[in-house]
Order: C-alpha cells, then structure tokens, then sequence
C-alpha cells in the first residue's frame, strides 16, 4: 500500500493484538501465530494472556535442515511480503528469543507427531483445553 515498513509493521501489530483482545473479549479461544523476535510482541502477548486468564503457550516451530527449509520456501505459494528464500529475519537485537518457556519442535518430524507433541503440550499447561478437537 506504499506505507514504508517502518510504519507499517507496527500498526499491523497494533491491529493484531487489537482483534485478539476483540476476539478473546468475545470468548472465543485463540491461537496467535507470529514470530516472536521482538520484546513488544512478547509482552503484548502476556498481557493479552494476563488479560485472559490464559495460559502462556509459546510453540516455535523450526526447521533444522537449511537445505529443506530453502526448498519448502521456494517451493511454497507466498505473498509478496513472505519471503521464498533463506534469510535472517531482523530482531530486536542478535540472538533475541522468548523469555519464557517454549516448546521448539523440529519440522522434519512426521506431521503427525508434531500434531501430538503440540496438544499434548497444549492439554498439559491449559487445564480448559479437554477434548484435542482441532478446528479448520
């Protein structure tokens, strides 16, 4: 829309945590899904669970393999704002990740494994979360 990106990937954060405060308010379970390289979105995380009564549930999924990960990227249909080759996404600072706890699961894994590790993960830290229906 020719807003620089400087402008644009904070307001397009601000609008993020703004539809999920909208969407939890309403009662609705959410799932947030975005890097989390920066402290602002960390915290405006945990204060959207603090405001919730939600659990902190952070999965990182990461790709070991560098060749697999440029092939998927490449291979992927993409926006223009999503990258189709490797690089290092800009950050805070170097080596910035989430102060709290995580669970980091390796993409190379079946899928059908990634699926149970996550909501076992899931069911053990949101007590609310019984039945492991997956929506969508």
């Amino acid at each position: 829309a020719g807003v620089p990106e400087e402008q644009a990937g904070p307001s397009a954060y601000e609008v993020y945590f703004a539809q999920a405060r909208e969407l939890a308010g309403l009662g609705y379970d959410i799932v947030l899904d975005n890097p989390v390289f920066w402290p602002s979105v960390e915290e405006r995380w945990h204060e959207l669970c603090e405001l919730t009564g939600s659990p902190r549930l952070l999965i990182e999924c990461v790709c070991a393999d560098r060749g697999e990960l440029t092939r998927r990227l490449a291979a992927r249909p993409a926006l223009e704002s999503q990258p189709r080759s490797l690089y290092e996404p800009r950050r805070a600072s170097p080596g910035y990740a989430p102060a709290g706890e995580r669970l980091v699961m390796d993409t190379m894994r079946p899928l059908d494994e990634l699926v149970d590790e996550a909501m076992a993960h899931i069911r053990a830290k949101s007590p609310r979360f019984v039945t492991g229906a997956v929506n969508g």
